[in-house]
């Protein structure tokens, strides 16, 4: 019986469609997960143990982290986006600042070995490593998206 190897988790590439230009390159992806609620309902007359439904579907946001470098400017750039049109549209973020995301895993001869596609994504919060003139750590900045459901192919 042939065995499959495992894909490592080191390899992968991200794009968002009119927000990031090209493939971005990312150190890490962190937050791909799903989560369903489970509803437990019981009446007088059922035996000693709950009924158990499904419930709502639930999505924690996504966070990309990366080196900042001079390219940088389109991550900032895409959240200042979206946070002037909060205020803009009174706490509704605009649908045009949403964007399907992709994360693709790549085995050890660069082809997509699984896909990871973030429904209207959209960034929640920018955040950027301290400054530090005593360290020579590479800064690091972090966006967190939100998005409405996680496909994987």
């Amino acid at each position: 019986m042939a065995t499959t190897r495992p894909v490592s988790g080191y390899k992968f590439k991200v794009s968002v469609p009119g927000k990031l230009p090209g493939v971005a390159g990312f150190s890490r992806v962190s937050g791909l997960e799903s989560e369903t609620e489970v509803v437990e309902y019981r009446e007088g007359t059922d035996s000693l143990t709950n009924r158990k439904f499904r419930g709502l579907v639930t999505f924690p946001a996504v966070v990309l982290e990366k080196g900042v470098t001079s390219d940088s400017k389109a991550l900032s750039n895409w959240y200042k986006d979206v946070s002037d049109a909060t205020q803009l549209f009174k706490g509704k973020s605009h649908p045009g600042h949403r964007s399907d995301a992709n994360i693709q895993l790549l085995d050890r001869e660069d082809q997509v070995a699984t896909t990871y596609k973030l429904k209207n994504a959209w960034p929640m919060k920018l955040q950027y490593d301290d400054l530090d003139a005593g360290s020579s750590d590479i800064l690091v900045h972090r966006l967190e998206l939100a998005h409405e459901g996680l496909i994987v192919t």
